[in-house]
This record gives structure tokens, C-alpha cells and sequence, in this order.
């Protein structure tokens, strides 16, 4: 169950949009902490909804890759991907984190719990494509992310030194006049 009921939230949201009182003012009233108050209210402005949907997801390797490459090549907060994915902004952090430090492999879902003490091998094996195969086109993803993310820094770079030079020139040429 949640600590805190749909309803509650809703009405102190409302009573915040509505302008009837700031968020330490709310906090103090429903004796809660402000800070739980602002991240309900950033939700609601970022997701139209007060919760996330409560059944349980499961997010194949594109998907988190996807999720990454959107948070590395766009000017968007953690708070903003996680928004426009419908995720929570700790899971996007966290997905990032597992790339940055085990690349695409972290990223894989695993097998949970316990190893079967028997293996049992199927009557009729599938034909999978080998790992090569995989691998290689894993590695190609992870080489465009990564491609993507130096150009983006690139361009940042070159807009940045565009801004200085034209400032520069503006406050040089200011002085001769």
C-alpha cells in the first residue's frame, strides 16, 4: 500500500496550482515533509498523473539504449526522460550507470534467483544466432550512442566558442567607436 493516498495527493496538489498556498505552507499543514510535496508537484507538471502505473514492466536492451541515447543526445533532465518514457527518474539513473560502467552487456536482463539443480536439455535444440552475431551488433548500438554523444558534445563545443567569439568581437569593435 502507499504511504500516502491518491486523494491526499490530489488535494494538495490542487491546492498548490490553485495558488491557496505554497508547498512549505502545505507541508506544514498536512504535517509532511516539503520536499515530498515539491517532487509530487514536478511529477504532476511533468506526467499530467499523480502515480505511476503499478504493474510490474520489463524492458528489453533497445528500450533502456534508447532511453540512454535520448538522455545523452538531448538537453533534457533526468527527471524530463524519465517523464517522456513513463519511468521512474531512478531507473533511468540507474540504467545509465550500469552503461557507463559495464557498457551494453549491464544493460542485458539477467537470469534472477536460483540455477535449477538439473539442467534438462530440450528434445529439439533451437537454432539461435551465435554470439558473434549478437555481439556484433551490440557493439555497433553501443559505437552509435557513442558517436552520437561526441558529436552532440561537439556541437555544444562549437556554439559555445561561436558565442565567445561574437561577444569578443562585439566588445572590440564597441571600443573603437
Amino acid at each position: 500500500m502507499a504511504k500516502y493516498s491518491p486523494e491526499l495527493k490530489a488535494e494538495i496538489i490542487s491546492k498548490y496550482n490553485q495558488g491557496m498556498a505554497t508547498s512549505i505552507q502545505l507541508a506544514q499543514e498536512y504535517n509532511l515533509n516539503s520536499r515530498v510535496i515539491r517532487s509530487w508537484i514536478q511529477t504532476y507538471r511533468l506526467q499530467g498523473k499523480i502515480r505511476h502505473s503499478r504493474n510490474k514492466r520489463i524492458f528489453d536492451t533497445d528500450f533502456k539504449l534508447a532511453v540512454i541515447d535520448y538522455y545523452q543526445t538531448h538537453e533534457a533532465t533526468i527527471a524530463e526522460v524519465a517523464a517522456r518514457f513513463d519511468l521512474l527518474p531512478g531507473q533511468v539513473s540507474h540504467w545509465r550507470t550500469l552503461f557507463k560502467t559495464g557498457g551494453i552487456e549491464a544493460l542485458r536482463p539477467h537470469q534472477k534467483g536460483r540455477k535449477p539443480k538439473q539442467m534438462k536439455s530440450p528434445k529439439h535444440p533451437e537454432k539461435k544466432p551465435t554470439s558473434s552475431e549478437l555481439s556484433e551488433n551490440e557493439r555497433l548500438k553501443a559505437e552509435i550512442i557513442k558517436l552520437k554523444k561526441e558529436l552532440y558534445d561537439a556541437r555544444l563545443d562549437a556554439a559555445i566558442l561561436k558565442k565567445a567569439a561574437a561577444l569578443f568581437w562585439n566588445s572590440k569593435h564597441d571600443g573603437k567607436r
